[in-house]
């Protein structure tokens, strides 16, 4: 038997298509290489296929490209302004801090009624304080000589009002008297202390004692210019004024304390 001419051999390997020779462009138009058909797509495969769905525009949306946020003016204008009404706040504050005013202090605990001395009132520099009326350090002067109208304690802020006149109570006589060593207490005689005003009366008078007159401490009592006597006002009854005057011209009047009233 004569030989069989030899067969050309065929490779029956599949030929697979290259990816360069995709009809979409490929990798050349920016567009992700689609897997392989059977085989799944890697995360990076997955993520470039996203992220060119979003970024590339689609016909069937019409869309055109990546949103673009708009910028509010309105909104920018109320920031701005915010920012400037909080500068203008916080200056405003730092100045009200930082701003030193010179007022009256009181140097000594002095009682309702009693005199104003000239080293009784200092100055001191302090800050802005709402809601108090403080007296102004080029007052001092002018208070020196007054009586103070209410108690006042030492180191505190001297305020309006608290001297000047002491006022007269309703219904009553202010008389005042000047008193010898002995005639008076040595202490205990504050302003609005309850006394009694006797007649002092003369050895050779050999009547029945009077009886004596209630009265007020108007003020805190001051030594008086002598410096054996002490200078001592006092409020009564108008009924009784007249003749307290008259023991008071005479000297003889002395006063006690009235632990009873």
């Amino acid at each position: 038997m004569p030989p069989r001419p030899d067969r050309p051999r065929v490779n029956r390997t599949a030929i697979r298509p290259s990816s360069r020779a995709s009809g979409s462009g490929g990798a050349r138009n920016g567009s992700p290489t689609a897997p392989a058909a059977g085989r799944p797509a890697s995360s990076a495969e997955r993520f470039l296929t996203d992220r060119t769905t979003l970024r590339e525009p689609t016909a069937a949306a019409g869309e055109t490209g990546p949103l673009r946020l708009r910028r509010q003016p309105k909104w920018i204008a109320a920031g701005i302004l915010a920012v400037c009404l909080g500068g203008l706040g916080a200056t405003f504050l730092y100045a009200e801090a930082t701003t030193q005013n010179s007022v009256v202090v009181v140097n000594r605990a002095i009682a309702r009624g009693e005199q104003i001395g000239v080293g009784d009132l200092g100055v001191v520099s302090v800050g802005s304080a709402p809601g108090v009326s403080t007296v102004s350090a080029d007052r001092v002067h002018d208070l020196v000589g007054q009586h103070a109208t209410t108690d006042l304690s030492a180191r505190s802020l001297l305020t309006e009002g608290q001297i000047g006149t002491p006022a007269l109570d309703a219904g009553r006589a202010t008389i005042g008297l000047k008193l010898a060593a002995g005639r008076l207490p040595a202490a205990g005689l504050a302003p609005g202390a309850k006394v009694l005003l006797v007649e002092v009366l003369a050895p050779e008078y050999a009547g029945e004692p009077k009886a004596p007159v209630p009265g007020t401490l108007a003020g805190a009592p001051q030594p008086a210019a002598d410096g054996l006597h002490t200078l001592v006002d006092v409020q009564v009854d108008p009924r009784t004024a007249q003749r307290v005057t008259e023991l008071a011209a005479t000297d003889r009047i002395a006063l006690y304390l009235d632990a009873g009233r």
